[in-house]
């Protein structure tokens, strides 16, 4: 992860919450396959789909689905966020998983929440205390997206109707997410380019569902910020 930017440099990923496939144990690991206990049926739809078990410090790990063996009831997980899932520990196959190509710009905006100003009694300065921060980001693909990437719209916006999702903005920190739904402040645009080469004019907008305690400008997000503040105006980070 770059130590020159804030919360890496990878690609963005979108995870969808999806209802479990499979509820079972890790019976082994080979590399990065991983046999299931049981007989499950496993089939293309665990294709991209999140396996989640825990580590052998009983931490939460969870990696994407990338190739399946029907027969010999194994999966196969490219990464991990929080190291292997160890032999017998409980396993689900659930949610999926919307991996995105590097866009031209990922802009990201933090809205600070301001309470009520109070008045300091012995110098009558104002005093605003941070009651929290929403997230708000913008993928700019405004200069080509190709079939692929639009059609990827279609899941994303499916699920937007009943659901909300995780936004991971740099898949190499997996740290930093947010539970998101779409901003309606960036409708569906698309047009199609010269010779039919590609379409112009996709931009995702995405909006935090939850306010946020913490400023998240650092890059493990274990940094507090100070919840009070003097300043004449509200503002906002960008």
């Amino acid at each position: 992860m770059s130590t020159k930017v804030l919360h890496g440099e990878g690609k963005p990923r979108i995870v969808i919450d999806e209802t479990a496939i499979y509820t079972g144990t890790i019976d082994s690991r080979s590399g990065h396959v991983f046999t299931l206990t049981g007989t499950p049926v496993l089939t293309a739809n665990v294709i991209d789909r999140m396996l989640v078990s825990l580590n052998s410090s009983d931490e939460a790990t969870i990696g994407k689905i990338t190739a399946y063996n029907s027969t010999n009831y194994t999966v196969t997980v490219e990464s991990f966020s929080n190291l292997f899932p160890a032999d017998t520990k409980a396993a689900t196959i659930e949610d999926k998983v919307i991996d995105l190509p590097y866009c031209e710009s990922l802009e990201e905006q933090i809205e600070i929440v301001m309470k009520p100003p109070k008045t300091l009694y012995h110098n009558k300065k104002k005093i605003r205390e941070i009651e929290g921060f929403y997230y708000y980001t913008a993928l700019n693909y405004s200069s080509f997206a190709d079939l692929n990437l639009i059609s990827k719209l279609q899941d994303i916006y499916d699920s937007a109707r009943a659901k909300n999702f995780t936004f991971y903005p740099r898949l190499d920190n997996m740290m930093v997410s947010y539970l998101c739904e779409v901003d309606p402040e960036y409708p569906i645009n698309f047009a199609q380019l010269k010779y039919h080469q590609g379409h112009r004019g996709v931009i995702f907008g995405f909006e935090g569902v939850e306010m946020l305690t913490k400023a998240p400008l650092s890059s493990n997000l274990n940094e507090l910020i100070s919840n009070q503040v003097i300043m004449d105006d509200s503002a906002s980070v960008s």
